[in-house]
């Protein structure tokens, strides 16, 4: 996870782990301690942001073969991957 600052630039801010997800008095977990590089934090959910990963599926639609990349396969903006055009001479 990123933790969110707003003192500093996206690329700066620092990642870290979630450690131990915090309950408030209703029962609902608003708070979230986090291990990072220079120590353990504890942060509201809301300056938390997920990593932007690609699942191991995703990798796998979007494999290359041997004779090129795969037709049919969409990316997730939604646009059709398609096999290149060879010239020939």
């Amino acid at each position: 996870m990123f933790v969110g600052s707003d003192d500093k630039k996206r690329l700066q801010w620092p990642l870290a782990k979630v450690v131990e997800l915090i309950p408030g008095r209703d029962g609902l977990v608003r708070v979230a301690k986090l291990k990072t590089q220079h120590g353990v934090l504890v942060r509201p959910l809301q300056r938390l942001y997920p990593l932007e990963v690609s699942s191991a599926e995703e990798v796998c639609r979007a494999a290359v073969t041997d004779s090129g990349i795969d037709s049919g396969v969409m990316t997730r903006s939604g646009r059709v991957v398609t096999r290149p055009k060879r010239l020939t001479e």
